[in-house]
């Protein structure tokens, strides 16, 4: 199981003080990282390697497979992270070295001859159970395929006018509109789909 920046990324939607503990982690599975605060959730897969290729460290080897785990969100952020500029792709990933009941350890080397394991306690508890959450594609009222960067920014600047944007689908390939308002000024805006 390799994790990159992307499964490490999820850190962001865990809750800081939350009297709940799973709500301040951050869950792994065998194929995928996830992370929540209770209003937002976000879930990301491994990435696809091929088989063979695999980071080779002397004397820490990783770990092919685990039960899923919870780590603090707020240790992961500060004490793992992937190198900056590995030799190979292979090497932008890390790994999982051992778990007990009390801890991860985690593999972060940017070539073979250098590796740090670090430790992160671990969270006990049950990570809440969100699949039933997400509702079926098939019952989507519209899709639209848009630029996630380009969607952050509009969303950012309208956020700091109000933090409540309201968001409007009109249907397949139709744009979308945002509209938020205070006592003294609105905002509207406009994110055209992106054609697939």
């Amino acid at each position: 199981m390799l994790y990159n920046k992307n499964n490490l990324s999820v850190v962001k939607m865990a809750a800081k003080n939350h009297p709940r503990p799973e709500l301040n982690s951050v869950l792994f599975k065998k194929n995928l990282t996830c992370a929540t605060d209770g209003v937002r959730l976000l879930e990301v897969s491994i990435p696809q390697m091929p088989p063979n290729v695999w980071p080779v460290v002397p004397d820490v080897p990783a770990m092919k497979g685990c039960k899923p785990f919870m780590v603090e969100a707020g240790a992961l952020a500060e004490k793992v992270k992937p190198p900056r500029k590995p030799v190979l792709q292979v090497y932008e990933n890390i790994s999982i070295k051992h778990l007990d009941d009390h801890k991860a350890e985690f593999i972060v080397a940017s070539d073979p001859e250098s590796a740090s394991v670090v430790a992160i306690r671990r969270v006990d508890g049950e990570f809440p159970d969100y699949e039933r959450l997400f509702p079926n594609d098939y019952n989507a009222v519209a899709e639209l395929t848009v630029n996630g960067a380009l969607m952050s920014e509009l969303l950012k600047v309208m956020s700091d006018l109000n933090e409540q944007v309201i968001i409007r689908f009109y249907g397949k390939d139709k744009p979308m509109t945002l509209q938020c308002k205070t006592g003294r000024q609105t905002a509207r805006g406009l994110m055209m789909p992106i054609k697939v």
